[in-house]
């Protein structure tokens, strides 16, 4: 299995794969994303510009070339490093099948693209 931060064993029950989009990051004041590390159907590896604090809740929107709709979601913040760069693991929240449904075929979309 692959490991999360610091070598941690990965916990997550559904295969991730690298994102390649754009998402708007909705978390603590100043704090945005600036780049993505990957996606899975239970959450999200974000670079941002600034530290964040654990259980923070934010609000996603991802989108992908290719793809009309966007993916609206609430994460919650489950680990950031504290200092440059600034990453943070996000658990997606409540997510109904159809909104699943939608962030695995992203996840799928970018193993077929690496």
């Amino acid at each position: 299995m692959d490991s999360g931060p610091a070598g941690q064993k990965e916990r997550r029950g559904c295969a991730r794969g690298p994102f390649v989009g754009v998402v708007d990051y909705q978390g603590m004041p100043g704090v945005y994303s600036i780049g993505v590390t990957d996606i899975s159907c239970s959450g999200i590896r974000v670079v941002l510009t600034g530290p964040e604090e654990p259980g923070t809740i934010a609000e996603l929107r991802l989108s992908i070339a290719g793809m009309e709709d966007q993916v609206e979601v609430t994460a919650r913040v489950v680990w950031a490093t504290p200092k440059h760069p600034y990453e943070a693991g996000l658990c997606f929240l409540n997510l109904s099948p159809a909104v699943a449904d939608q962030v695995q075929r992203l996840a799928d979309q970018g193993r077929a693209a690496s």
